[in-house]
């Protein structure tokens, strides 16, 4: 049953949530591979249906974007999301300056 939630994102906004016509339109200024669908989940959160892999990859490494000046935090949609449960995994951004290049990898 989650098959076609495969590349499937959730935006979560902070302060209040902007028109849907607004949001699908910062979603098509992306240039994305393929298209984005916007559904609203409830008053702040919505599911982005991406229909390349690409493009969910690419959102969801960023993870916090601005639409019409309201914070929106974006993540993989997984089985048992539920809105009213925050997530206990956040990313975390360093940076170590000069660090030789063989201790880099992944």
């Amino acid at each position: 049953m989650a098959k076609p939630f495969k590349y499937t994102a959730v935006g979560k906004f902070g302060l209040f949530r902007p028109s849907m016509v607004e949001i699908q339109n910062f979603f098509n200024s992306l240039k994305l591979y393929g298209e984005a669908k916007i559904d609203l989940y409830d008053q702040k959160h919505i599911l982005v249906h991406f229909s390349d892999e690409r493009d969910l990859t690419r959102v969801k490494l960023r993870g916090s974007y601005f639409v019409k000046k309201n914070p929106v935090r974006i993540w993989k949609w997984e089985v048992g999301f539920r809105p009213d449960h925050e997530s206990s995994l956040a990313p975390v951004w360093i940076a170590l300056p000069g660090l030789p290049i063989e201790f880099w990898g992944s």
